[in-house]
């Protein structure tokens, strides 16, 4: 490794070890209730913790604190790839919501590099760092469709070879459901995902992201209903991701259960983080609306105008 790249990676991992997000959690080893998630890694025995935590925000989209706790793994341990993996996978964002910008495809793809020149320790992990360089390769060449179908496959290959490892196994479905084009009223690749997901969950009924991403995959009218179990289910799971807390209300106005909605969002809305904050307001004024409470709804509108 260049010393260069050492003095970088050295002030980006110092960077976000300063965050105020990390603090607690790593005084705590497990701090906050992000649901039960073991991905075993090779790296030093004392960062397992830390590590299996940062995946569990990972998979609740609570992505700068998953690249926070992976910061402080690759701070403990400097040795270890996979917190670099972590890094990478974070700077992906949200497969559903839209396209990581120049700035994370650049960041990301860094990542990868910086983990690929510590060197996986086992195949497992070699696959994983590889499905995520998938990912990013030639961010300039190859379009954002073209990038997650080729992490797709580099995910189905960990999946179909490591059948024992339930992280290969949602992640995989997490990015088919990601796949759907919005045109497809068949809801195939949804219900290819929430089936892989379904079994997932029936081993690891705790799992964030195994309850997450059933509802995303479920988050569609005439499927809808499917989800319901597992809206109910994921704020109990992991009470400390505010979307754990905001994504259920998704099934429930398409239910029109809107009272469970307005609780949903109620809960959501008081949040510190101002992108969760504002989207669970959005949606806590149309519940409102939605069940006549003007006065209720017109306080909401107040405070969104207030924040904007």
């Amino acid at each position: 490794m260049k010393p260069i790249r050492n003095l970088r990676y050295a002030a980006l991992v110092a960077g976000l070890l300063a965050s105020s997000v990390l603090a607690p959690a790593r005084q705590g080893g497990a701090a906050g209730q992000w649901g039960e998630v073991h991905f075993p890694v090779s790296c030093q025995a004392g960062v397992q913790q830390a590590f299996d935590q940062a995946v569990a925000m990972l998979h609740s989209f609570s992505f700068a604190e998953a690249a926070s706790m992976f910061a402080a793994v690759a701070h403990d341990d400097p040795n270890c790839a996979m917190a670099y993996w972590g890094l990478a996978t974070s700077a992906m964002g949200s497969l559903f919501a839209g396209r990581a910008g120049p700035a994370a495809l650049e960041k990301g793809w860094d990542f990868v590099q910086q983990a690929k020149t510590l060197g996986a320790k086992t195949p497992r992990e070699e696959a994983y760092i590889a499905a995520a360089e998938a990912f990013y390769r030639e961010a300039d060449k190859r379009d954002h469709g073209q990038r997650m179908r080729a992490y797709a496959d580099a995910l189905e290959q960990i999946y179909s070879k490591y059948r024992d490892d339930p992280e290969a196994e949602i992640f995989y479905a997490y990015v088919v459901t990601a796949l759907a084009p919005p045109t497809d009223k068949t809801y195939a690749y949804q219900l290819k995902g929430a089936a892989i997901l379904e079994q997932a969950l029936a081993k690891h009924p705790n799992h964030p992201g195994a309850v997450h991403y059933l509802i995303h995959a479920y988050d569609h009218t005439p499927i809808a209903a499917r989800g319901l179990a597992v809206a109910r289910r994921y704020a109990t799971i992991a009470p400390s991701a505010p979307h754990a807390l905001q994504i259920p209300s998704h099934i429930f106005a398409r239910l029109g259960l809107w009272q469970e909605s307005i609780d949903a969002n109620r809960a959501a809305s008081n949040v510190e983080d101002l992108f969760w904050k504002f989207l669970a307001m959005r949606f806590l004024l149309y519940s409102y609306m939605q069940t006549g409470q003007d006065d209720s709804a017109k306080k909401v509108l107040d405070e969104l105008t207030a924040i904007e």
